[in-house]
């Protein structure tokens, strides 16, 4: 009897499975949300706890190797904003805050200048891998380039003179929407398979305050560091990024001023970077339009009923985003770029 029914139960259990499959996609915005609740525990965005455990075991100072470490000389110790620094003898680090435009200045740098390239594993994939890009780092001669979506880290003492940090923010609405539809289709430099392609609008996503436009995508966390207090308390981190772009960052740029932010960074550091500008306005010199490739596909625009209650739950971004933008003005004006 068992033998009999076994075919009828299969075949049910397809069927069952099939209307399920109907069933999510009438009510994407709900299904999504679970599996992608369920993606975000299981590919690094974790849970507060694991989170603190994995964070508690990413050394918070750079594990100093005496055999390969090069001789400190370097005696500046004060805030290192809008500081000139000159002399090739440097390691650039560009912890990029997503779908700002720094791969079109990674792509510009990377046309120009010869120098030991290196990209660290995307964070936002899976935390753990971050001991990895930090051991890797700590190996790499000047004059370095070194760049991906990973959180500030204090290399402080690894080389003779310390690391130039440059990063670039985005207007916090604007980079919430086409992070939001990046995750989802990518951009015309991808192939959209590779990407969720599920129902889910950011409208849905606002309104009904689900995961993937949630606090856990707050990016002045990646300037906080990997204090476990970082993912914990977002009062603290966000006073404790500022402080570390005060102490530790060259420069941060603006993506709606683009092209004036790279006419600073010539300035900043002339010597590593001087001709960046230059080089980003021949990247299409050979017929690709970077610009257009790397745009995110299918963005939409948040509606303004709803700006507000996305500007809330991106606070600390949005004040973040305001500090970083004065100083940018601040060097403005000091280069005459007004």
């Amino acid at each position: 009897m068992a033998r009999c029914l076994s075919p009828y139960f299969a075949i049910a259990f397809l069927l069952g499975a099939f209307v399920n499959y109907f069933i999510a996609m009438d009510f994407g915005f709900f299904a999504a949300d679970e599996v992608l609740e369920d993606r975000h525990r299981r590919d690094g965005e974790t849970s507060p706890d694991m989170m603190k455990s994995i964070m508690d075991d990413i050394p918070t100072k750079p594990i100093v190797n005496t055999r390969t470490t090069q001789a400190r000389t370097s005696s500046w110790t004060g805030p290192r904003f809008g500081q000139t620094v000159k002399g090739m003898k440097h390691v650039i680090i560009m912890n990029d805050v997503p779908r700002t435009g720094s791969r079109l200045l990674y792509r510009a740098a990377l046309n120009a200048f010869d120098y030991n390239w290196t990209s660290v594993t995307d964070h936002l994939v899976r935390i753990e891998y971050e001991k990895k890009n930090i051991e890797e780092v700590q190996q790499l001669k000047p004059p370095a380039f070194v760049h991906g979506h990973t959180s500030f880290y204090p290399y402080t003492d690894i080389w003779e003179n310390p690391p130039i940090y440059i990063n670039f923010m985005r207007e916090p609405i604007a980079r919430m929407e086409s992070n939001f539809y990046y995750e989802r289709f990518g951009d015309y430099a991808q192939d959209p398979s590779i990407h969720h392609n599920d129902n889910l609008t950011l409208e849905q996503c606002v309104n009904k305050g689900l995961v993937w436009c949630g606090p856990w995508w707050n990016w002045h966390i990646l300037f906080c560091g990997y204090e476990s207090r970082c993912q914990t308390d977002h009062a603290w981190s966000l006073e404790k990024a500022k402080e570390n772009i005060d102490r530790h960052y060259t420069f941060i740029g603006i993506t709606e001023e683009f092209e004036t932010s790279l006419q600073i960074i010539e300035r900043l550091v002339p010597d590593l970077l001087g001709g960046l500008l230059k080089a980003y306005k021949e990247l299409n010199d050979d017929g690709t339009n970077w610009n257009e490739l790397f745009r995110t596909r299918d963005k939409k625009r948040l509606s303004p009923r709803l700006v507000d209650k996305a500007r809330e739950i991106m606070k600390e971004d949005v004040e973040l985003y305001e500090y970083a933008y004065e100083k940018f003005r601040q060097l403005k004006t000091r280069f005459g770029l007004e």
